[in-house]
């Protein structure tokens, strides 16, 4: 009986000692661990076999440009012993070995070690990098992909490696075209990024165009409306507008006026570029409303407050010369400081200003009296310089946008267009 008790309490004390062990164990790898940050080399003497450690003694030698490879091959080697599959490792010995010169062989082993570890997006930058280096372009792009695929942190750079290989020889945009027009959760940031910095505006064109020849590979909506709104910013208002034309939406549209859907029998669109953009007045209420002969059209409800910002507006692209701007008004008990107009503004900064407008009210009607009156037909003739190669085409309460201007009542319009003269 007396034995029995003691080879229990033997047994206890042993298992208590193993726990105790692996308690500690535990302990200090942890303390190691969180030491190999900030003294790597006091990590490796405290645990030699520790693999946390001696990967970021491996970096801390690697950050030096004079660094032994062979001292770096050694640690991730040791490290290897212990964390037989830590891709990052074996990949980082293959990149070691490249900078040794020791090719093919090199590439092998950081091959190995990338699908090992194909989450890691630091070792793909690396990989990316290196690839660069060595100008293998189908690695370099396949790189700075599975960077996007796997961290959307990296998008910034990996857009901008993609970039570089397409920038830097007609292999390199071989190989990136043809991944950048599958889709992809990346397409849209690199389509913006072509769209924006591109030495031609309408390179971005091209690649949209090669999408559009498979249902499967078509631009969406979403990266349409990325591509007009960056080419708009960098005032490539041509280029826009011819992208702007191919949207399959249009297909139907034989010929596309100067002011599209001027008689606003059209949807408006969310994100509207070459349509009307309705502002959220904070002095009047802007709607498309049906009314007798007029199925849809622009009615402006005004408050009475004073205010310069414009209700509605919509780019237009004019050639130099002479055209007759025109529109159908009616007005319902409006009252209002200066006539409202539809103005003519130049968007190009070389050349800002009003180039004309069309005045909503005459002289006579101005005031405080209410005026109300059917719909009728008025027109004016503007002039567009050379200098000016886009406009804009805004509805506001005076010609010049300064100026805050009082007002109440409704106005409509419709049937809005602008027609050359000559």
């Amino acid at each position: 009986m007396a034995q029995m008790r003691g080879i229990r309490l033997a047994t206890g004390l042993l298992a208590a000692g193993v726990l105790l062990a692996v308690a500690w164990r535990i302990f200090d790898v942890g303390v190691t661990e969180n030491l190999s940050r900030s003294d790597p080399g006091r990590a490796v003497s405290r645990i030699p076999d520790l693999p946390a450690a001696l990967r970021a003694s491996a970096a801390q030698m690697r950050a030096d440009p004079a660094h032994d490879s062979a001292e770096v091959i050694s640690l991730l080697q040791r490290s290897l012993a212990a964390d037989p599959v830590d891709g990052r490792s074996i990949a980082l010995i293959g990149s070691e070995q490249l900078r040794s010169g020791i090719e093919p062989a090199g590439l092998d082993v950081l091959a190995a070690g990338v699908r090992r570890a194909p989450r890691d997006a630091d070792l793909r930058r690396e990989a990316l990098l290196l690839a660069l280096r060595q100008t293998r372009l189908e690695d370099a792009t396949g790189h700075a992909i599975a960077m996007l695929r796997v961290e959307p942190v990296h998008t910034s750079d990996a857009i901008s490696s993609l970039w570089f290989i397409r920038q830097g020889s007609a292999e390199g945009r071989g190989i990136v075209d043809r991944e950048a027009i599958l889709p992809s959760v990346w397409r849209q940031a690199f389509l913006r990024h072509v769209a924006a910095n591109s030495g031609n505006p309408g390179d971005v064109l091209g690649l949209t165009q090669r999408m559009g020849q498979d249902a499967a590979t078509a631009i969406t909506p979403a990266e349409r409306s990325v591509v007009l709104t960056t080419l708009m910013q960098r005032r490539a208002w041509g280029t826009a507008f011819t992208f702007w034309v191919q949207d399959p939406a249009l297909a139907a549209t034989k010929r596309i006026p100067n002011v599209y859907n001027g008689d606003f029998e059209k949807a408006l669109v969310e994100d509207p570029i070459f349509d009307w953009k309705i502002g959220n007045a904070s002095a009047g209420t802007v709607s498309v409303d049906a009314d007798a002969g007029h199925s849809r059209n622009l009615r402006l409800y005004l408050f009475g407050s004073a205010t310069n910002e414009a209700f509605a507006d919509h780019p237009v692209l004019l050639s130099a010369g002479n055209y007759r701007l025109q529109a159908q008004v009616r007005a319902v008990e409006l009252i209002a400081e200066q006539s409202p107009v539809l103005a003519l503004d130049c968007l190009d900064p070389t050349a800002l200003g009003t180039v004309g407008s069309l005045a909503l009210l005459t002289s006579g009607q101005t005031g405080d009296s209410p005026v109300t009156f059917a719909w009728k037909t008025l027109a004016t003739e503007v002039t567009v310089p050379p200098e000016c190669r886009a406009q804009q085409l805004q509805l506001r309460l005076s010609v010049d946008a300064r100026v805050p201007v009082t007002a109440s009542g409704s106005i409509s319009l419709d049937d809005i267009a602008i027609t050359r003269l000559r």
